[in-house]
């Protein structure tokens, strides 16, 4: 990632970060490591297409065209030239973005076979590094650990502000603590070239971020505001588990209720007979999909939905059983922690961050 060395990405109180800052934080607490796994995967598709004589029948240039062009105009890249300045400010080439989209599109169709794709096709660490900034930049990766980085960056300005402009009080043994498993984290994995030695000061300063981020979200997340937040949303945040069968017409959807309702037969069953697409597993209120929402609200528990009409398909469902959110529920709890987290961050990096340049 040489095109971002030293450049500035924002400030917050009296400290500026760069680039370098971002895929350090990436490296730590954004999951680098599944970034290199996604890359792996998008190159060794890329080694299984060359296999085939006719490469156009298994992904064909409209394809590609498509995508690219949804990328573009997602970013508002809407001319040729847009692109070519988007490219540069980057650092990237065309040639690059192109196969960007070309691993990322392989990696969906062949998404079920992935594991059998990387045993067939091994993959270097050197051809990772050939294209990872390629993909950080263009699949979102780095945008979202300068978002995170900028949420923790906003937390410690805070917390300096709560005392009074002064230095923030850290025990020396719970800084040495956080120091030594950043630097274990380090050790452990191949770092990129924009970070290949990292300074004892650079890793004390985000030993710092990440303990001020857990006193901000000790201060955020207390039990009264996880109990509120937990009755307001009972209703959303109710979980249904459910087995949902997926057909491409009505008939044969109605069919299937008929065997589920009158006949008392197993989903899963119905499911193999007809030919049908089976999803088992919980779905939370809040997330479903509108087409299900309000059959989903008033369901209750052995009952049968459908056929109800998602995109091009029809659904059968069947509740097995419903869940209202609760305290007690882990799950839920964890919903409201980072809900509550989500809102208070969001205003303090509206409040304290001061952006240099947009995200890519």
């Amino acid at each position: 990632m040489p095109a971002l060395s030293g450049r500035r990405i924002f400030s917050a109180g009296n400290t500026t970060y760069t680039w370098e800052d971002v895929v350090l934080a990436g490296v730590l607490w954004y999951g680098w490591e599944n970034l290199e796994r996604s890359v792996r995967a998008g190159l060794a598709c890329l080694k299984r297409l060359e296999e085939f004589e006719d490469e156009e029948e298994i992904l064909s240039e409209e394809e590609v065209s498509g995508a690219a062009a949804e990328f573009r105009y997602a970013r508002d890249l809407v001319t040729a030239e847009e692109m070519e300045a988007w490219l540069e400010r980057w650092g990237l080439d065309a040639a690059g973005w192109m196969d960007y989209i070309r691993r990322m599109l392989l990696s969906k169709m062949w998404a079920d076979t992935l594991e059998e794709v990387l045993r067939e096709h091994p993959v270097s660490r050197e051809e990772i590094g050939e294209v990872i900034a390629c993909d950080a930049i263009c699949g979102g990766w780095l945008a979202a650990c300068a978002s995170g980085l900028a949420g923790r960056a906003a937390a410690c300005d805070w917390l300096v502000e709560q005392a009074a402009g002064g230095p923030v009080e850290i025990a020396e043994d719970e800084m040495a603590s956080a120091a030594g498993a950043f630097r274990a984290a380090i050790d452990g994995c191949g770092l990129p070239e924009i970070i290949a030695d990292v300074s004892r000061e650079r890793l004390d300063a985000m030993a710092r971020l990440e303990i001020a981020w857990r006193r901000f979200a000790t201060r955020v997340v207390t039990p009264q505001a996880l109990h509120g937040q937990i009755a307001s949303h009972r209703l959303e945040w109710t979980r249904f588990t459910v087995q949902a069968l997926s057909f491409h017409d009505p008939e044969t959807a109605r069919e299937a209720i008929l065997c589920l309702r009158e006949d008392g037969r197993d989903p899963a069953e119905v499911a193999v007979e007809a030919g049908a697409e089976l999803q088992e597993g919980d779905w939370v209120l809040e997330e479903a999909d509108a087409a299900l929402h309000d059959h989903l609200m008033g369901a209750q528990v052995g009952e049968v939905l459908g056929p109800l009409r998602v995109n091009d398909r029809f659904l059968v469902v069947a509740v097995l059983a419903k869940q209202p959110a609760s305290p007690d529920d882990p799950a839920v709890r964890a919903r409201a922690e980072q809900t509550l987290l989500s809102r208070a961050i969001g205003r303090e990096v509206e409040n304290r961050v001061r952006w240099n340049e947009p995200l890519p």
